[in-house]
């Protein structure tokens, strides 16, 4: 806690009372890292535990991100907490090498999906924030049956089904909801 980076060169300089180089400390550092199995669940349960639930449910997002390491390219998928005007991940998967574009499939968000639903209840769910790529007739029906509301972004001249989304929106009783609706700004 003394320094505020996670670069274990520089947190091998602290003085923690123990007689030791810093080249021991670092290599202690990197032994535990590599020996260390880190539960994924635990740490979204750690999470929850800190952020209030608001009155209405938890607003979450989905999406995917690409990070670049050397010059390995590695894609995420996650899910986040929204709290005020930060996305907190929950709970994530790193995709396969060989998914298509780096975008994720039906299974690999439903699979994601389950291991949120062990952590979270769907009723502490008020909506779960999705952009373009997540939408798909059994994904969305994945949603639905869990009873898990959702607001997806759709381009203006999106069809659902076989009507314009505007009009299945209209005739569904549905109105566009902004933004401040959604996250309470």
């Amino acid at each position: 806690m003394q320094h505020p980076t996670v670069n274990l060169t520089i947190l091998a300089t602290t003085n923690d009372g123990k007689d030791c180089s810093n080249e021991s400390r670092y290599r202690r550092f990197q032994d535990f890292f590599l020996n260390f199995a880190l539960c994924l669940p635990s740490v979204g349960r750690f999470i929850l535990q800190r952020i209030p639930k608001p009155k209405r449910g938890y607003v979450l997002a989905m999406d995917r991100t690409n990070w670049e390491f050397g010059r390995k390219t590695i894609n995420f998928l996650a899910v986040s907490i929204i709290v005020g005007k930060v996305s907190i991940p929950i709970i994530w998967t790193v995709l396969p090498k060989k998914t298509k574009g780096g975008n994720s499939n039906t299974s690999q968000r439903i699979s994601l999906m389950k291991k949120l639903l062990r952590i979270l209840p769907a009723s502490d769910i008020y909506a779960l924030t999705l952009d373009r790529e997540f939408i798909g007739k059994q994904w969305l029906s994945y949603l639905d049956e869990n009873d898990i509301g959702y607001v997806v972004r759709l381009k203006k001249n999106a069809y659902v089904g076989w009507r314009h989304a505007i009009e299945y929106a209209r005739k569904r009783g549905r109105k566009a909801v902004g933004r401040e609706e959604i996250f309470g700004l």
